[in-house]
């Protein structure tokens, strides 16, 4: 049927065709569409432009527009739009709705994105390798949740955020660092280069192998040589008396010794009880079994390794009340002297014969290691 027969056939009243066809209110029907400003019905009617008018639909070629549609849209397909489910693959270039709701995926290739904002501040998007979540815009990206947590995909965290409470970071599932009102707490050791400027607070102990640097906390003197607390350590030891060319026999009934070794330094106090003085092969009284090697000092006194306070509290034999006993550290050892302080002021070595079975001697000093 051509366009002038249906032109001739319109009026007030619909027209009716003889193939089953009731149009009411048609402005065009040609190659390029249906224009329809009232309601289209049809049973069965073959038009040029479209391919099918009959009881199961139209199936037009072109373009339909119309002041209005009748229904609730819910038989269409093919459309996605609000009132309006597809089923299969659709095509569209621009699609204008209120809302879009999906049963099943959205699928967008390989550096296809999401966007949002009038200049497509915010991209979501997949590069083949990476994906991103990307804020190119002016503004912050702002992710909001009473509890927020990230974690891989079998579910293991890597943080999690509390509202008004904490925020915890994970290594392997384990929390590690988390935040609370006075501060963090810190699970297992802290390595830093370098910690600067006010006041901090350590419960537990400190792991510093390459020492403590005072370089900045402090005035130098002019014959500095070290800003450098390198070590620290304190612990027991066990003093042993013998006689510096050889001993047998001795027994103790106290035999103890403490020290506190602070940078180069040592500090020690021992206390030994004999029950039994031994035998001598010779030579003077002396200690050994200090817990460190005393620093070289050439056998004799010096700025290093000096004299160290010795107590006899009992079971020493001196011709002379002035004589004071004392110990100068050589050899690794604790060697023991008299001085006389109410005479002559001379000194001489503590001898097996100066001393009896039952001798009570507690020494104490430091020496440079």
């Amino acid at each position: 049927m051509t366009r002038a027969r249906i032109l001739s056939k319109l009026g007030s009243s619909p027209a009716v065709f003889s193939d089953g066809a009731v149009v009411a209110g048609i402005t065009t029907i040609d190659a390029s569409g249906v224009n329809i400003t009232g309601v289209a019905t049809a049973t069965s009617t073959i038009i040029a432009g479209i391919t099918t008018i009959d009881a199961s639909g139209v199936n037009i070629t072109g373009v339909v527009t119309a002041t209005s549609f009748s229904g609730d849209g819910s038989s269409l397909s093919g459309v996605g739009v609000p009132g309006v489910s597809t089923t299969g693959h659709s095509i569209f270039n621009t699609i204008n709705a209120s809302g879009i709701v999906t049963a099943s995926n959205i699928s967008i290739p390989d550096n296809g994105k999401f966007t949002c904002g009038a200049g497509d501040d915010l991209e979501l998007y997949h590069n083949g390798s990476d994906s991103y979540i990307r804020d190119v815009g002016t503004g912050d990206l702002i992710i909001q949740a009473n509890s927020l947590q990230m974690s891989n995909t079998s579910g293991t965290n890597y943080l999690h955020g509390t509202a008004s409470a904490e925020v915890s970071l994970y290594h392997n599932g384990n929390v590690k660092l988390a935040t609370n009102s006075g501060g963090v707490t810190v699970t297992g050791t802290v390595t830093t280069d370098q910690v600067t400027s006010g006041i901090s607070t350590f419960t537990g102990a400190i792991s510093a192998n390459a020492g403590i640097d005072f370089s900045g906390a402090q005035t130098n003197a002019a014959g500095m040589t070290s800003e450098t607390l390198d070590s620290y350590e304190e612990g027991s030891f066990t003093p042993v008396l013998s006689y510096t060319s050889g001993a047998s026999g001795v027994t103790y009934s106290v035999q103890k010794g403490r020290y506190t070794k602070i940078g180069n330094v040592c500090f020690f106090q021992l206390q030994v009880n004999l029950t039994d003085k031994g035998t001598s092969s010779g030579g003077s009284v002396q200690f050994s079994g200090l817990p460190f090697t005393p620093a070289a000092n050439g056998g004799s006194y010096n700025v290093n390794n000096p004299m160290v306070n010795f107590v006899a509290h009992g079971g020493l034999n001196a011709s002379d009340d002035g004589l004071v006993p004392f110990c100068q550290v050589e050899s690794s050892n604790l060697v023991t002297y008299w001085h006389d302080t109410g005479g002559s002021g001379s000194w001489n070595y503590l001898y097996h014969s100066h001393i009896e079975d039952g001798s009570i001697f507690v020494v104490h000093g430091s020496f440079t290691v």
